[in-house]
């Protein structure tokens, strides 16, 4: 396992267990109300606020950095010189983009999907699910790219697929903006994002930023506090509802 799943594969765990089991990490902050989350706060949010405060707020050079964490699968997904792969449109190419239109990609990100990049889904004969980016269709085969392929898009035997069909679901993961540390993360990205649609490939390289400053930071000191004998005992049947609910709105575009 590489360095980046060591660190990230604990804390996006503990993460889930906290979620699930609904239980606090600290037994001292229980009366401190949890926090909505960024993506309830950006979407209760004027779009013109949002707007006005990427163009005073926002810097394309953090956004950058925000952009290629390896976590967040941006680049991988975007920035096909980088990846090599086509599941969603190279954001490198310079084009017209409005702030407005960027702001509703990411937090509305199935309102409007573009040409070539729409979504489908196939059940096989033996139960499998498999969702990703529609790439073709032939006699013989039905082909999807997804994040998890390590190079080449999979290609499925019709005779073993049972039912397919193209949805109006955006690959990209709805609620992104969660993943993110907070608004000014989502200013940064934004600001990134216009400033290499008015420029085109020759800001992005500039932009790119170096490897050492996409080390992922150690893991937070309350990990070391965390009861997870006590999180798993308190698993119930509202946890698991609540497990299958953030595995719909969080995994289920990836992985089915």
């Amino acid at each position: 396992m590489n360095r980046q799943l060591t660190i990230l594969l604990p804390f996006a765990l503990t993460t889930l267990v906290l979620l699930i089991g609904g239980v606090e990490a600290c037994p001292q902050d229980d009366a401190v109300p949890a926090a909505e989350p960024l993506q309830d706060r950006l979407v209760a949010e004027p779009v013109s606020d949002l707007v006005a405060d990427v163009r005073r707020l926002g810097n394309p050079a953090r956004g950058a950095i925000v952009f290629f964490q390896p976590e967040l699968n941006c680049a991988r997904c975007h920035d096909h010189e980088s990846s090599g792969r086509r599941l969603g449109p190279d954001l490198t190419e310079r084009r017209v983009a409005s702030m407005e239109h960027l702001i509703e990609s990411i937090i509305h990100p199935s309102r409007q999907i573009k040409d070539g990049y729409q979504s489908a889904m196939a059940r096989t004969t033996d139960g499998q699910i498999f969702t990703g980016v529609f790439v073709g269709l032939t006699e013989s085969e039905l082909i999807i790219d997804r994040i998890e392929q390590p190079a080449e898009p999979l290609r499925l035997d019709r005779e073993e697929v049972e039912e397919w069909r193209k949805t109006d679901q955006s690959s990209m993961p709805e609620a992104l903006a969660n993943q993110l540390a907070d608004r000014q993360q989502f200013l940064d990205l934004i600001s990134y994002l216009a400033d290499i649609a008015a420029h085109g490939p020759a800001r992005a390289e500039q932009l790119r930023p170096s490897e050492s400053l996409l080390e992922l930071p150690p893991l937070p000191e309350y990990e070391s506090r965390i009861d997870h004998r006590k999180l798993i005992q308190a698993w119930d049947q509202p946890a698991l509802e609540r497990g299958q609910e953030l595995y719909r709105l969080r995994c289920a575009s990836c992985h089915g």
